[in-house]
């Protein structure tokens, strides 16, 4: 048995159909425990990433993993396989979440470049620049209707985003 120390661990619980899936994101490895409940048999898989992961979540089909990484980059590995199927590159620091539309088709990043990035799921191309933030982006939602996307900065501002056309359609001022 080996005990690791972890300054910090992300946890994202994603519930689909009869499945609980756990992810515990932390230093360079994603750990994933799949629940059955109908066998109640458990599986355990470690997905390797040369990377420290700051945020992960799952794809609604369950079919990947995203994972907002500090070398400024988004993975994307395939839940069956475990191996990293696509790698998306344009931030220019570190990245502290992500988020996928409820469709699907869009993964959502933030991070410590003060800016949001939309980019096709399918292909990794970046389809959108979010700039408002003057402070680093540390957390970013969809709204369940897939027409938002919410962000909360270092700037303490929460921003509401239009997904179709890139505007900042609220601002609401936090705590200073």
């Amino acid at each position: 048995t080996r005990t690791h120390t972890r300054t910090r661990t992300h946890i994202h619980l994603h519930i689909h159909t009869h499945t609980l899936f756990l992810f515990l994101a932390h230093t360079n490895t994603y750990t994933h425990t799949r629940t059955h409940t109908h066998t109640r048999g458990m599986t355990t898989k470690i997905i390797q990433s040369l990377a420290v992961v700051g945020s992960v979540t799952i794809t609604p089909d369950c079919k990947h993993i995203v994972g907002g990484c500090m070398d400024s980059t988004v993975r994307v590995w395939s839940l069956a396989s475990g191996k990293e199927v696509r790698r998306l590159e344009g931030h220019t620091a570190w990245l502290q979440s992500v988020a996928v539309t409820p469709d699907g088709q869009h993964i959502v990043s933030g991070g410590g470049d003060n800016t949001l990035r939309v980019w096709l799921l399918e292909s990794g191309m970046e389809v959108r620049r979010l700039v408002g933030h003057t402070g680093w982006v540390y957390c970013v939602v969809v709204t369940p209707d897939g027409q938002y996307i919410v962000s909360g900065g270092g700037d303490s501002t929460i921003r509401v985003w239009s997904l179709a056309d890139e505007k900042d359609v609220r601002r609401l001022q936090g705590h200073t």
